[in-house]
């Protein structure tokens, strides 16, 4: 399951044909529950729900894990001062085009496993910035609901 490498194969080999100004990378078993604010979203940055997440932020349906479902007590976000670790989801996100012009999905070294975590730390070395979104869906295959980040903290 190398859906990261098949995308940045897919954008590097039609690069010249790409002329959208944001684009969309979704599941098939993603059903959205809400329209995606777009109001949200940075044209300079990775947008999507966190899998991890360290840091001040209330974002509601910002994690891909801790909602209702099969994920419901994973955990892996945790309130601090500031932020300190973002995993980005890999079930759907959102990107303008200038992120495929800084190379943010140009081919890298194939490896075994792909997860959030390699997804994530290719884009910090490439210097592209993230940004959590809220996103409320469902993964309908084995259900699991968007969770909040730092749902514990009341606003």
């Amino acid at each position: 399951m190398r859906q990261f490498g098949k995308i940045c194969e897919f954008i590097t080999d039609n690069q010249s044909n790409l002329d959208y100004d944001w684009y969309i990378k979704i599941r098939p078993d993603v059903k959205l529950l809400q329209q995606i604010n777009f109001d949200n979203l940075v044209k300079d940055a990775v947008n999507a729900r966190a899998r991890v997440y360290r840091g001040p932020k209330f974002i509601k349906y910002g994690m891909s894990v801790n909602g209702k479902g099969i994920h419901e007590n994973v955990g892996h976000c945790w309130y601090e001062n500031e932020e300190n670790e973002i995993i980005l989801d890999d079930c759907l996100f959102i990107f303008n085009h200038n992120i495929i012009e800084k190379g943010g999905f140009r081919p890298f070294l194939k490896i075994v496993h792909e997860n959030e975590w390699v997804q994530t730390y290719c884009w910090l070395e490439r210097n592209i910035k993230l940004n959590v979104i809220g996103v409320n869906l469902v993964v309908t295959k084995n259900p699991s609901y968007s969770g909040d980040v730092n749902m514990y903290i009341i606003k």
